[in-house]
């Protein structure tokens, strides 16, 4: 079975398609674990049309928690050997969970498969496929250069050797997950768009939100780094220069996300000791 999992919070407006999504599948052997994360718009109204569903199931935290609170209850609450996220405001290729249980059933080894995807607008028409995601290059990891991203699939078996997802974190869940899966399993790349990326300006990580995003995934880079004994100084930097190229001044090596970053660092460094 595949455990397709959403963690929805206020995106009524888009779920629907999501879940069509999943109808449309071709492979058939799925379930759809929905937790509900305190929405205060019509996701309520929306959700209750499925409830009379088999194949989903849908609870609802009484207060909101945060997206890596959820996520973790989505993954306890899965009962497939195979899961994978899917946001409440994006849409799976009707091939999708076919091709990527195939994959894991010739890839017995590989407890994180993933592929690219396509990056859409509002309207879910597709606009690129990103050349970042890829195969990880020799001595490459996911903290050292970012290849993996949706759709990213688990075996739940990988998931249970590690702690598990960061329930305090807001923002850069995914990137918790897969620097935690990365270190107890192998990871495989399927080379398919098999996901639409939905871009718009209530986005969790998008527009106003891309650099609270990037904090948190600095965060998840720090745990990670505690947890592989390397210098969190030296992540840092190498951070700003990944995920910051926009605005890298060039020959001053200064970072303007940097200093903002630096001026309460002292902060930081008791946060993350």
């Amino acid at each position: 079975m595949f455990s397709v999992l959403i963690a929805n919070y206020n995106n009524g407006h888009y779920i629907e398609e999501a879940l069509d999504s999943v109808f449309e599948q071709t492979y058939s052997n799925w379930e759809v674990i929905i937790v509900d994360d305190g929405s205060t718009d019509k996701s309520g109204e929306v959700l209750k049309k499925y409830e009379e569903f088999e194949q989903i199931h849908i609870y609802y935290n009484k207060k909101n928690k945060g997206c890596g609170f959820t996520k973790r209850k989505c993954v306890e609450k899965a009962n497939g050997e195979i899961c994978g996220f899917l946001d409440p405001d994006d849409v799976l290729d009707p091939e999708a969970l076919k091709i990527m249980v195939e994959s894991h059933k010739e890839n017995s080894g590989s407890g994180l498969i993933y592929s690219t995807y396509y990056g859409c607008n509002e309207r879910l028409e597709p606009q690129f496929i990103p050349d970042w995601v890829g195969e990880f290059q020799r001595g490459e990891t996911q903290l050292t250069a970012s290849r993996i991203s949706a759709l990213a699939t688990f075996k739940l078996s990988a998931y249970l050797k590690t702690e598990g997802i960061n329930p305090s974190f807001r923002r850069a869940v995914d990137q918790d997950l897969y620097f935690k899966l990365e270190e107890v399993t192998d990871t495989k790349f399927v080379d398919k768009p098999l996901y639409y990326y939905r871009k718009h300006t209530n986005g969790i990580s998008t527009f106003e939100n891309r650099y609270k995003a990037k904090y948190w995934h600095l965060m998840a880079g720090f745990d990670a780094c505690d947890r592989r004994g390397i210098d969190k100084e030296e992540y840092f930097s190498e951070f700003l220069k990944r995920h910051n190229k926009e605005i890298y001044l060039g020959d001053s090596k200064e970072y303007k996300l940097g200093r903002v970053l630096l001026k309460p660092l002292r902060k930081i460094h008791e946060w993350v000791k």
